[in-house]
């Protein structure tokens, strides 16, 4: 879970270094995470930036609002798939 004491953002899965997040108000999206750099990177096609690359921040909750947006649920999910189906 990512909080900042007012909001929060669920773990709902998370598979090879693959998180699937989950807003109060029901909406998801997708991150990468790296334990060893304590660093969140952008995982969602909206996400990246139009030059290429990733976004990256801390881990924290201000990080996942840096590098990503939010989603509907079906659509973060289908994401998901594809992005751990890949690997």
């Amino acid at each position: 879970m990512y909080t900042d004491g007012e909001k929060f953002y669920d773990v709902i899965k998370e598979i090879n270094g693959y998180q699937l997040l989950q807003r109060e108000d029901g909406k998801r999206t997708v991150i990468r995470i790296s334990y060893e750099n304590r660093q969140v990177y952008s995982a969602m096609p909206g996400d990246m930036p139009r030059d290429g690359g990733t976004w990256c921040a801390g881990t924290s909750l201000a990080g996942v609002d840096y590098v990503a947006g939010f989603y509907s649920r079906s659509y973060a999910n289908k994401m998901f798939k594809r992005l751990v189906e890949a690997l």
